[in-house]
């Protein structure tokens, strides 16, 4: 059978996989099975070895690190007391708690790396008292969903990390790459709030201003904790260790936070913390392996090639703005149906080498590819955001989307700086890292 012919079945397969509901890892790992019965790359004994290969990374030791230091965080003390710390600050306005949710996700944010840990651990803090103090359910969950996606482009990123992996490009750049676009996101979220408390119909702040001396005292017992992202960055920007080696950094470093400096950290949160943790980091490295597996496919059958020669025969694009623009429409449609990981895992290996042969940077670009997923975990059907809010909050779905559609329009208007901009990704790896 011909290559063209076999890509097209093992294309087509993972799709309709997907829409079966089968989960990821199997969707990949089965459709790279058949494909490679069809065109055979070797002897199928050596595939148990690819999926081994596929993991076999010290950069991939970040995730299982990453993800613990969320869950650490939740349990530790740590939400509550960032909550507190921003209601202090922005509370006190017209619709306080929608900027406090923003607020706090994005000093969250520095910690986690993850949407989904803000999503479930502090948004529920935030979705508690947003619907307490008279927001609907529909408008809270879509202000925690939306400033969750803050989390996984400021560093540290565990998306960030797996998309250094996948593409070869320098993680600690990357990391620091998304530095300013994650700051630029969490001010375009708050001049939005600020539209709606002057004409919308916001709920009044739940209290008045809050005493600067106890502005002082929630920061003193927050400190702490923010503390957090200036050791991380600090110790990648200086040398002191890599950006793997900070995710044990970081881990080791909640786990003081949560045991003796807010002591709310048992021992039994540490063990559930600890199952959690493995929980996700088995469905995660699974998927990395099947689509690493895949991956090796791909580049056997030269698809890759075969897809930037069409790409740039179809579209005759030869200025960069109008591939990223084609790019991005590309992204956002193929995130309704494909999730985080498999997108980063599958697709970016192919659309990398389309932007460095037009002289995109490749730091500037990865920005945009993250910032893409992060719309991508808002949008149904396979959205985990969207589903880990509603679950939460318990607020219908189509009610829901209904109150998320400005969000994602704010959003588009952050990938849209950042397409336009490349400074805004740039800037901070080359200032600290040395322009490339």
């Amino acid at each position: 059978m011909s290559i063209a012919l076999s890509s097209i079945i093992l294309i087509g397969g993972m799709f309709i996989f997907f829409v079966l509901g089968v989960p990821v890892a199997f969707s990949i790992g089965l459709s790279a099975l058949v494909y490679e019965l069809i065109n055979p790359l070797g002897s199928l004994l050596a595939m148990p070895q690819r999926l081994i290969n596929g993991v076999d990374s010290f950069t991939l030791m970040a995730i299982p690190f990453f993800v613990l230091v969320g869950e650490l965080m939740n349990m530790g003390g740590v939400t509550r007391n960032i909550f507190s710390f921003a209601d202090g600050l922005v509370g006190h306005k017209k619709g306080g708690l929608a900027r406090v949710n923003v607020v706090a996700s994005m000093i969250f944010a520095g910690m986690s790396g993850s949407a989904v840990a803000d999503a479930s651990g502090l948004g529920a803090v935030e979705m508690k008292a947003m619907q307490e103090n008279g927001y609907s359910k529909e408008f809270s969950a879509a202000v925690t969903a939306a400033s969750s996606t803050i989390g996984p482009i400021f560093p540290p990123s565990i998306t960030f990390v797996i998309y250094g992996s996948v593409t070869s490009v320098s993680i600690g750049r990357l990391l620091l790459g998304g530095a300013v676009p994650a700051l630029m996101l969490g001010g375009l979220f708050l001049l939005y709030i600020s539209f709606l408390a002057k004409f919308g119909k916001l709920p009044q702040p739940a209290h008045g201003k809050i005493p600067l001396r106890d502005v002082f005292k929630d920061l003193k017992n927050t400190a702490p904790a923010l503390l957090t992202p200036i050791i991380l960055i600090g110790g990648i920007i200086f040398g002191f260790f890599t950006p793997t080696e900070a995710s044990a950094i970081a881990c080791l470093y909640s786990l003081i936070l949560g045991l003796f400096v807010y002591k709310e950290l048992t021992l039994k949160d540490i063990a559930k913390a600890f199952v959690r943790a493995a929980l996700t980091t088995a469905q995660i490295m699974f998927i990395i392996s099947t689509a690493a597996y895949l991956g090796l496919i791909l580049a056997k059958a030269q698809i890759p090639q075969i897809v930037f020669s069409s790409f740039i025969n179809l579209f005759e694009a030869s200025n960069k703005f109008i591939v990223l623009l084609i790019l991005n429409v590309l992204l956002l449609i193929i995130g309704t149906v494909i999730d985080t990981n498999p997108m980063l895992i599958i697709i970016c290996p192919i659309l990398a080498p389309i932007a460095a042969e037009l002289g995109i940077d490749a730091t500037h670009f990865g920005v945009i590819i993250v910032f893409n997923l992060m719309i991508a975990l808002l949008t149904p059907p396979v959205g985990m955001v969207t589903y880990t809010t509603c679950r939460v909050a318990q607020c219908p779905m189509d009610t829901y989307t209904k109150a998320l559609l400005p969000w994602l329009g704010v959003l588009i208007v952050g990938l849209i700086l950042v397409n336009v901009f490349p400074f805004l990704s740039t800037f901070v790896p080359n200032l600290f890292l040395g322009a490339m």
